[in-house]
């Protein structure tokens, strides 16, 4: 009941972080942060098939998706890039601080309350967080040149 409880608060939580940031940023970063929720579905994807992970709870309709997908995922990417785009250095440290508390912290709780069983250690999870923090700036970065490009021509 407890991981019930956990699985949708994060899933609803995150989505409030929103009220502080100013619609403009909402909607120059949104982009980025529904492709990272697209990385990261291919990712647990992946993790399942390569069993890295079996996820033992979540909530309706997800089967094999941890809620943080949706909302985390999302949201984080957005509020990091507002405050660090266009600093890659900064986007990138201020990324590994938030991975390495999630993936050495939050996970291990996924893991003690039996929502996750992972077969890949903190590090790999790390890594692969880490790696798609990259796609997500690279992503955003194109995304800026193609709308720049976009008001020019218009």
């Amino acid at each position: 009941m407890l991981s019930q409880i956990l699985l949708w608060a994060f899933l609803i939580v995150p989505w409030a972080l929103l009220i502080f940031l100013d619609k403009k940023s909402i909607k120059r970063f949104m982009p980025a942060g529904l492709f990272s929720a697209l990385v990261m579905t291919v990712v647990f994807q992946l993790g399942e098939r390569l069993d890295w992970w079996t996820v033992k709870q979540t909530i309706f309709p997800l089967t094999c998706m941890s809620p943080v997908v949706y909302s985390l995922y999302v949201i984080m990417p957005i509020i990091v890039l507002r405050f660090t785009f266009n600093r890659f250095l900064t986007y990138m440290l201020t990324n590994a601080i938030i991975d390495a508390i999630y993936a050495f912290g939050t996970m291990r709780i996924y893991e003690s309350l039996d929502i996750v069983e992972f077969n890949i250690n903190s590090l790999g999870r790390f890594l692969i967080i880490q790696a798609a923090a990259v796609l997500i700036y690279l992503y955003q970065k194109w995304q800026d040149t193609a709308f720049s490009r976009n008001t020019v021509n218009s």
